[in-house]
């Protein structure tokens, strides 16, 4: 089983998971429940950290490198009043939609 693998296996298993979940939309929260689960909640806490940001980093990768060049070229009415308000304020934005949406892998676009 995946469990009894050798560590770096199993964390090699698991973080691309964590990755291919956050692309298909699988909540972040399922993968954090399984690596504090089996690991306990301090590796496991720290595991779940770890996987976040490399999830984070390769799913912006993959989008941004796929649909950046797409969207950059777009113009939507609705997409460009948003982005303004993003641009106007954008730490409060991001606090608030992570208040909202917590570990939403689309606030990572």
């Amino acid at each position: 089983t995946v469990a009894s693998a050798p560590p770096v296996l199993g964390f090699s298993l698991w973080l691309v998971a964590f990755c291919v979940g956050e692309l298909v939309h699988i909540p972040g929260f399922v993968f954090v429940g399984i690596a504090v689960y089996l690991l306990g909640p301090v590796a496991g806490g720290a595991l779940s950290y770890c996987g976040a940001v490399v999830s984070g980093v390769v799913s912006f990768l993959l989008i941004r490198g796929s649909v950046g060049p797409i969207l950059d070229d777009a113009s939507i009415p609705y997409t460009e009043w948003v982005l303004g308000k993003l641009r106007d304020a954008p730490i409060r934005t991001m606090v608030c939609l992570r208040i909202i949406f917590v570990m939403a892998p689309s606030l990572v676009y």
